[in-house]
C-alpha cells in the first residue's frame, strides 16, 4: 500500500474512526505498523477508556430500566394499594374460617360481599342517625328511624303498630344485630394473616 487512498480503503471496514487510521497511516510510514498482519495494533489504554465507556453505557441502561419501576411502586403505595389487596383478595377471614366453600377465594366474590356488607352497614347508620321514614313527626319532611324489630312484627303478625320514631333514634334490638352482622361480613372479607 503505497498511497493514502489504498491505506484508507483497506482499513475502512474494520470500525476504526477517521482519526484511527490517521494514527495507524503515520505509524505505517514511520514502520511501526504493518496492515498485512490483519489487525491493527490497539493501545491497552484506548482498550481500557472503551470498556470503561462500556460499563458506564451499561450501568445508565440499568438505572433507566429501574426507574420506572420506582415511579410504579410509589403510586401504587398506600390506600389505594391497601384497598385494592382488601377487595381483591383470594384469602379472606371468611375463606379461612369456611375453608371447605372453594368459591369464598374468588376476588369476584369477595368484592360482592364487601359491596353488599358496606351497603348494608352504611344504610343501617344512616337509618339510625338520619331515618329512612318519613312522617312520623309533625315535620313531614322530618326523617324517621325504622324499629326493625317492630316492622318485622308487623309483617308477621299482620299488627299496625308503628314501627318507626323521629331521627336520630335509638337502635332496636333487631336493627343492633343487622348493624354487628354487616360489620362482622366487612371484617371477614379482609385478608388473612397466613401466620
Amino acid at each position: 500500500m503505497d498511497s493514502w487512498n489504498e491505506f484508507r480503503k483497506g482499513h475502512s471496514g474494520r470500525g476504526l474512526s477517521a482519526s484511527e487510521i490517521s494514527e495507524l497511516w503515520k505509524r505505517y510510514k514511520e514502520g511501526d505498523y504493518n496492515p498485512d498482519d490483519g489487525s491493527p495494533e490497539v493501545d491497552e489504554s484506548d482498550d481500557e477508556d472503551l470498556t470503561a465507556a462500556v460499563e458506564a453505557a451499561s450501568e445508565e441502561s440499568d438505572e433507566e430500566q429501574e426507574s420506572p419501576v420506582a415511579y410504579e411502586s410509589s403510586t401504587e403505595s398506600g390506600f389505594g394499594e391497601w384497598l385494592r389487596a382488601w377487595v381483591l383478595t383470594e384469602n379472606s377471614q371468611l375463606s379461612h374460617l369456611l375453608p371447605s366453600i372453594p368459591w369464598l377465594r374468588q376476588p369476584g366474590v369477595n368484592l360482592a360481599l364487601v359491596l353488599a356488607g358496606a351497603f348494608a352497614f352504611l344504610l343501617l347508620l344512616f337509618n339510625l342517625f338520619i331515618g329512612l321514614a318519613n312522617g312520623c313527626q309533625v315535620d313531614l319532611s322530618a326523617g324517621c328511624t325504622v324499629d326493625w324489630a317492630t316492622l318485622v312484627s308487623n309483617k308477621f303478625l299482620q299488627q299496625s303498630v308503628a314501627d318507626s320514631s323521629p331521627a336520630p333514634g335509638e337502635p332496636d334490638w333487631f336493627g343492633s344485630v343487622m348493624i354487628f352482622l354487616s360489620a362482622s361480613l366487612l371484617w371477614a372479607t379482609m385478608p388473612a394473616d397466613d401466620s
